[in-house]
């Protein structure tokens, strides 16, 4: 056991202020460090007994998961050293985000007496957002960040939100559709658009680019419309165009086709405070240093998000790709993948298991190459858990490791229809690609699936 002392100045990188850490304890495959930042804030580092890589993971999940810490445990099981924050909060203070990693950084070089080769962030939502701000002011605290469904500005999050919910609101305070409404809703979209890759699967694969008329479910009689019925009254679908458009100031902040089933919550949003719609949000990171220090984003999004609006995440990035010297010259350092059926950070009717984690290594810890495509799943038993998206590693050595029809970004899940764990399997490709069925071929496995070759600026 390297490290024992309890207090210690972090010289080794140059940091210069006192570290307070207990000693390091066996915590099954790892050791594991219990340490306090100056200000009181704690946060522990992990390490894999053996065969360290070399490298060291902030793993964040912000609000969205209440046990951050969870989240090294498949992490370090495949060779990293692993930091998590015991609070969300701690996130949103540039400063001391920074300062926690260089902590992390100083205990990792102390333990294994030298210190990490690469550091790379793992975030979704707000604490994503939080560390893009992060890179743009300590532009070499990451050599790489995936960030998944980011949110820059809580202010505008909420307010986007407090929109929504008013609009889906009853005007006794209910929900104005009910979930059965809702699923018709749902169904109708999925007519309108499922057949659009080739199959009818129950996925949208392109719902940036689909159309739906609400007005087809209207009752043709006013005083219809009950869960009796299954037609909707005229607040109802003129509630629906609203939702789908997005506020009349930002209408790339509406939902998309797909994402009717997520809408049943969105009428309890609280009202209070100013209606503030997401016009005013704050201007994004300028990741124009973090790209010079040789930097590499991993943006993913899901496509059936209530939370953050997936056509401003897809706006972001192309700001972003322009920003860098336009879609091409761009890829090199930041790609964005767009997740059909995805909802927020996990979870949802699509394949919502992806090892992002496997990406982001290869493009900076190993071979130093940029992922063009993911192979996603979706399981037979649904798990919301936050783990699935960014370390879906299997344990068992004799399952197969296979790779993508393009580029071959590796993954260790099974193929779906030899294993009863997998529901279904597709390819995820870099945005803006999305998928199409062969037209032959098991319609559960990703292996009939292909990405056209609509956008040859890609494969430049």
């Amino acid at each position: 056991m390297r490290i024992s002392n309890r207090c210690s100045v972090a010289t080794a990188l140059g940091i210069g202020v006192l570290l307070s850490w207990a000693p390091s304890v066996h915590a099954g495959d790892a050791h594991e460090v219990n340490a306090r930042l100056p200000s009181g804030s704690k946060f522990s580092v992990s390490m894999p007994l053996a065969g360290w890589n070399g490298a060291l993971i902030e793993a964040r999940c912000g609000t969205e998961c209440q046990a951050p810490e969870g989240l090294c445990a498949s992490i370090v099981a495949r060779g990293y050293a692993c930091v998590a924050g015991a609070s969300a909060s701690d996130f949103h203070s540039v400063a001391k985000a920074h300062e926690m990693l260089l902590m992390a950084k100083a205990i990792v070089a102390e333990h294994f007496r030298k210190p990490p080769e690469s550091s790379v962030l793992l975030a979704c939502g707000s604490s994503a957002g939080a560390g893009l701000w992060q890179a743009e002011s300590f532009p070499e605290d990451f050599q790489g960040i995936v960030a998944g469904a980011p949110i820059l500005d809580d202010d505008a999050h909420r307010g986007r939100l407090r929109w929504l919910g008013e609009t889906l609101r009853s005007t006794r305070g209910g929900p104005l559709l009910t979930r059965a409404e809702l699923a018709r809703l749902h169904t109708h979209a999925l007519a309108s658009c499922d057949a659009n890759d080739g199959l009818e699967d129950g996925l949208i694969s392109d719902p940036l680019r689909c159309r739906v008329r609400p007005e087809a479910l209207q009752c043709a009689n006013a005083r219809d419309g009950s869960s009796a019925t299954r037609c909707l009254r005229p607040e109802q679908i003129e509630a629906i165009r609203r939702v789908y458009a997005g506020p009349p100031d930002r209408p790339d902040a509406g939902q998309l086709p797909g994402s009717e089933l997520g809408w049943g919550s969105l009428h309890a949003t609280p009202a209070r405070g100013p209606m503030r719609s997401s016009a005013v949000d704050r201007a994004q990171p300028d990741l124009s240093r973090f790209v010079a220090s040789g930097g590499k984003l991993l943006l993913f999004q899901g496509l059936a998000d209530t939370q953050v609006a997936p056509r401003q995440t897809a706006k972001m990035y192309e700001r972003w790709a322009m920003a860098l010297g336009g879609r091409v010259t761009s890829t090199a350092h930041a790609r964005l993948f767009m997740v059909p059926g995805l909802q927020h950070c996990g979870g949802g009717e699509g394949p919502y298991q992806i090892d992002f984690l496997r990406g982001i290594e290869n493009w900076v810890v190993k071979a130093k190459r940029a992922p063009d495509d993911f192979i996603a799943f979706h399981p037979r038993t649904d798990s919301t858990g936050i783990v699935s998206l960014f370390a879906p590693t299997a344990r068992d050595r004799a399952q197969q490791v296979f790779s993508s029809w393009q580029v071959g970004v590796s993954v260790t899940l099974p193929e779906s229809r030899n294993q009863p764990q997998t529901r279904f399997s597709r390819p995820v490709y870099l945005y803006p690609v999305h998928t199409h069925y062969k037209g032959i071929g098991d319609p559960d496995s990703w292996r009939s699936f292909y990405g056209p070759n609509d956008y040859p600026w890609l494969l430049q």
